[in-house]
């Protein structure tokens, strides 16, 4: 799109002011200079020129909504004066939106709907009701699926992970982000230990409760034999779904420390949880 010298000049802070004033007259600026920047932004995030397109105009249906709210509610443009940094954001979440709303939050995808029962059930609780590992593991066991084992519970992981497009990963891990509120692994206790929070127990019966005593108990002390470097890669792979390279640039470390300290990390959670 030809962009408008008036559309160039101004800046996004008076941009915005505008909004209040004059929102038809700020919203063609508007358009004129940041249909580029968002179609590329589509774009960048891996979808073809169809797929590009459609969210493209849900975007911007969304901006125009309840007479520019969104834009309406920007109370400053970034500590640059810019608004890159918020629409990069806006895009993105709203394509998450949409998304999840045209392909239903419900349906696996072809290839895990292949796996066997458990491995489905993994896939649920992790990306629909964004349980960690050790939370999975937790409520397999009390659903009576007494064979499972850690590694079941990270090799399927894994192996999801391995098959997962960037894209699909990026939409799952969105909704994931943005639906899951404090992670178990988070929690610390005033001596700087871990520990795995349990559910309120008024709503269990005794023997429920007496079963998830002991599971806790188990998932705490698996998770207490790992070193503090090996809980942060466990961490960062398993709730944040970073890859070990992206894990060993974060923190500095070298690449292989980082792929020995996962696989150190999976084989004392192995052994700690076999049965």
């Amino acid at each position: 799109m030809q962009k408008t010298n008036t559309a160039r000049s101004i800046t996004d802070t008076d941009l915005l002011k505008m909004f209040q004033d004059e929102p038809q007259r700020a919203w063609s600026l508007f358009c004129d200079k940041y249909s580029d920047f968002i179609y590329t932004c589509l774009r960048r995030a891996g979808f073809d020129y169809d797929e590009a397109m459609e969210r493209f105009v849900y975007v911007f249906e969304k901006l125009c909504e309840d007479n520019f709210r969104r834009l309406k509610s920007i109370n400053y443009a970034g500590n640059q004066g810019d608004l890159t940094p918020w629409l990069r954001q806006v895009v993105k979440n709203l394509c998450v939106n949409w998304a999840w709303g045209a392909d239903g939050r419900k349906r696996l995808f072809g290839f895990v709907a292949e796996m066997p029962p458990r491995e489905q059930r993994v896939f649920q609780l992790y990306f629909w009701q964004g349980q960690t590992p050790f939370e999975i593991y937790e409520t397999l066991r009390l659903e009576h699926d007494k064979t499972v084992e850690s590694g079941n519970i990270f090799d399927t992981l894994e192996a999801i992970f391995a098959r997962l497009s960037e894209k699909k990963l990026w939409r799952l891990m969105s909704n994931l982000n943005r639906m899951r509120k404090t992670l178990s692994l988070d929690y610390e206790d005033e001596n700087g230990n871990f520990f795995i929070e349990p559910i309120d127990e008024n709503a269990l019966n005794a023997e429920e409760t007496l079963q998830r005593k002991e599971v806790f108990a188990q998932l705490n002390s698996a998770f207490e034999t790992l070193s503090a470097r090996e809980k942060l890669v466990v961490q960062f792979r398993y709730e944040e779904t970073m890859t070990l390279s992206e894990i060993a640039k974060m923190l500095g470390w070298e690449e292989r420390e980082t792929t020995n300290l996962h696989k150190s990390a999976i084989y004392k959670l192995r052994k700690s949880f076999a049965v």
